[in-house]
């Protein structure tokens, strides 16, 4: 190697670093995050069959509902503003602290208050915010919106947030999963 060239082998390792880091990040970013943001859909949606009696069941179906009206009214609202999805790599999204504190510390706090709520009626409230945030966190992710990168924090914060109240008082998972049987989503 004279005057300063390049092997080719170093060249050909700096591709595939690349290439290799354009593959995690497009896993995260478009497959990852998004997969946390249906999964709180799906608990909303799932959460109202874990309810103790009738009544309590059906307010949770009725907040998830509403929660499907919420983003409906806030698509049609944005819908102006918003462009098409970015699939590109090439942008890495900057931290955001705020999102990551605000997610962290709601998903700690959620735990304890499904365990509230299971057996009253606030089930409804609860599946109406976690329905209405997912469904708007998620249009707001994948359409770019001014919101994206904050979006991005409070659903992984959200995400190590439940986990560590998982870590720490496991008993309250447990209990909430084993109060009654799942059954799948009856939304009518």
């Amino acid at each position: 190697m004279e005057g300063g060239q390049v092997s080719s082998y170093t060249t050909s390792g700096r591709h595939t670093r690349t290439r290799m880091l354009q593959l995690i990040y497009f896993s995260i970013i478009f497959i990852i995050i998004p997969g946390i943001i249906l999964a709180f859909f799906l608990i909303s949606a799932l959460l109202p069959g874990r309810a103790a009696d009738r009544d309590a069941k059906f307010s949770g179906r009725a907040g998830f509902w509403a929660g499907l009206v919420i983003f409906a009214v806030y698509a049609v609202s944005a819908i102006a503003k918003v462009t098409t999805p970015d699939f590109s790599a090439e942008r890495l999204p900057s931290f955001n602290w705020l999102g990551l504190i605000i997610g962290a510390i709601a998903g700690f706090v959620l735990l304890f208050f499904v365990e509230f709520a299971l057996p009253s009626r606030g089930i409804g409230v609860l599946t109406l915010i976690l329905c209405a945030a997912s469904t708007i966190g998620l249009f707001s992710y994948l359409f770019n919106s001014g919101i994206r990168n904050f979006t991005m924090y409070l659903a992984l914060g959200a995400l190590f947030g439940v986990l560590t109240n998982v870590i720490v008082n496991p008993s309250l998972a447990r209990g909430i999963l084993s109060s009654s049987r799942v059954t799948s989503p009856d939304l009518v």
